[in-house]
């Protein structure tokens, strides 16, 4: 009887620390799973939104692209906007360009300014008719 008493104490007082120690393995590991969400949400919370950079031609605008090809070509006054419509006003300003550089005025936009609005004018009528 003093045998099996003597077996009951020690595998109690087993059963305690492997609880014990259960217990704190857990406590542990939850530790570790907040500090990892805890670090996540700090650097969200630090990083910055920084603001679009709109880069044409080298050149940042202040502006988005799309708002800056229209006034490049002074679509924004057209009604409608299609690939002919593009291509006339592109070629209206490319005239008004030459006209321009042989009287020895001060170009607003270039060449390059030109072709960029012609090309991504098209590209969005292309797009847009697609999406028809």
């Amino acid at each position: 009887m003093n045998a099996i008493l003597k077996l009951i104490k020690m595998s109690v007082s087993g059963l305690m620390f492997a609880s014990f120690m259960l217990i704190r393995i857990i406590i542990s590991f939850l530790d570790d799973i907040e500090d990892k969400d805890v670090a996540i949400n700090e650097d969200v919370r630090n990083s910055k939104k920084l603001p679009i950079k709109y880069i044409s031609n080298h050149i940042e605008l202040n502006e988005s692209i799309r708002r800056h090809y229209y006034k490049v070509l002074d679509i924004h006054s057209s009604p409608i906007i299609n690939n002919d419509v593009v291509f006339e006003k592109y070629q209206k300003y490319l005239q008004y360009l030459r006209e321009d550089q042989v009287l020895g005025y001060k170009i607003k936009y270039s060449i390059s300014d030109l072709k960029a609005a012609q090309y991504y004018l098209d590209d969005l009528c292309e797009y847009f008719g697609n999406l028809n």
